[in-house]
């Protein structure tokens, strides 16, 4: 399989805010119309597609299971076909790129790394061009994407994508892999790459952008440094840490969000004046946590099924939001739940939580197992923060290729656990 073929595969799983620049009565996912054509190249030019009948058979019996629900209880059916049909296609797509690279996580992650550095330049021309007031420079409307609020003559950046955390979503992984360039861990990437990639996370000015620079670094020093066998460690490190968390609190875009949600969340009974006085990422938070915890007190095992959150939020929004300006004009994230773990607790009920966090945390591979193949640790880890992200704010089940990363994930961890004691790694012939 040419290189350049799996690059492209790659690039587009951030390509899912580009439409076709011209009317055609609809909008037009550019990204699903390559990923088909992608499919069908990869099945007639690999000369080998290998299936692990282990997932294979995990499949089937999870699928039986979740169209089991909505036709047992009810609920919306549709809602599950259409979901189900979107995670087959985007499974399709996933399986056969992860083969094309012949299961190598390292691979992958070399022309992940080469995606980032172009999203990273593209982020930096916008800067450049938003200050300058040029505006085909840093608003690309006109090609086909979906730029959100953009606006000019501002500080925060977010290069092709709908908004600034949808890019930080994207950098997540490649910002472990930098942070621990910079710790002495990993090669790669370079030294300048890796400052670029911190650079221009840190001027998206997200939220979850500086959650993750946080979290990656706590595991990196946690992980690398024996901090909580030293007292000194523990003495230098807690007014680093409070002096930190103090720092990016003053961030105005941060501190409005956090006290928006701790008030918001704190409140005993929510009324509409405190509906409409928070900021909209938070009544999108709040608005959807209600609509979960409403649907768990009816069905806390299982949910209501796969695809139903649509159906949920519609039934229970004006129980749990009073009336408010926010409710009446806004929907937001009605079909997502605004994030993964409230979806999944809708959708799958407690066991589908579960099942995911066993997923997670099983897959995770610890600093003191990763032997000499720290890359394949550093991408792990990486891997994990941004599936740690998403199961707090991003609950879309395929959105920028969520489904490679999490296979991705997977792999990482069993070529860095086989290439241990197995000196041919994943080409030994009991890989799958």
């Amino acid at each position: 399989m040419k290189s350049w073929i799996n690059k492209l595969a790659l690039l587009t799983i951030f390509l899912g805010n580009l439409y076709v620049p011209v009317d055609l009565g609809f909008d037009f996912r550019v990204n699903y119309l390559l990923q088909a054509l992608l499919i069908g190249v990869y099945l007639f030019s690999l000369k080998k597609i290998r299936v692990s009948l282990r997932i294979f058979s995990w499949g089937i019996g999870l699928l039986v299971l979740l169209a089991l629900v909505p036709l047992v209880k009810g609920t919306s059916f549709s809602g599950f076909t259409k979901q189900f049909l979107l995670l087959l296609f985007q499974f399709t797509f996933a399986y056969l790129l992860v083969n094309a690279y012949g299961f190598d996580a390292k691979k992958i992650a070399r022309d992940y790394l080469q995606i980032v550095y172009l999203i990273c330049g593209v982020a930096i021309l916008q800067f450049i061009s938003s200050l300058a007031g040029f505006l085909p420079g840093a608003d690309y409307s006109y090609l086909g994407f979906d730029m959100g609020n953009f606006k000019l003559h501002t500080a925060r950046i977010q290069s092709w994508f709908q908004e600034p955390s949808f890019m930080v979503y994207a950098l997540t992984p490649a910002v472990f892999l930098s942070l621990s360039r910079l710790f002495g861990i990993v090669e790669r990437p370079r030294h300048l790459s890796a400052l670029l990639i911190l650079v221009v996370v840190l001027l998206a000015r997200s939220s979850l952008g500086y959650l993750g620079l946080s979290l990656s670094l706590a595991m990196i020093v946690f992980s690398k440094y024996s901090v909580l066998r030293k007292p000194l460690y523990l003495a230098i490190l807690f007014p680093v840490l409070v002096g930190t968390a103090l720092l990016i609190y003053r961030i105005p875009e941060v501190r409005f969000r956090v006290d928006d949600t701790f008030d918001l969340f704190t409140a005993q009974k929510v009324s509409t004046e405190e509906i409409e006085q928070v900021n909209l990422s938070t009544y999108a938070l709040y608005s959807n946590f209600s609509v979960m915890r409403a649907v768990l007190k009816e069905d806390p095992v299982l949910g209501t099924g796969l695809g139903t959150y649509v159906y949920n939020y519609d039934r229970f929004i004006e129980e749990v939001i009073p009336d408010s300006v926010w409710r009446r004009n806004f929907r937001l994230n009605r079909e997502d739940g605004n994030s993964l773990l409230i979806r999944m607790l809708a959708e799958t009920g407690i066991l589908g939580a579960i099942l995911l966090l066993v997923f997670v945390f099983g897959n995770r591979l610890a600093y003191s197992r990763a032997g000499t193949d720290l890359f394949l640790w550093a991408l792990n880890n990486g891997l994990f923060v941004l599936i740690a992200l998403r199961i707090l704010r991003q609950g879309h089940y395929t959105m920028l290729g969520f489904l490679v990363m999490l296979y991705l994930y997977r792999i990482s961890y069993t070529q860095a656990r086989r290439n241990e004691s197995n000196p041919y790694g994943i080409f030994h012939p009991g890989y799958l």
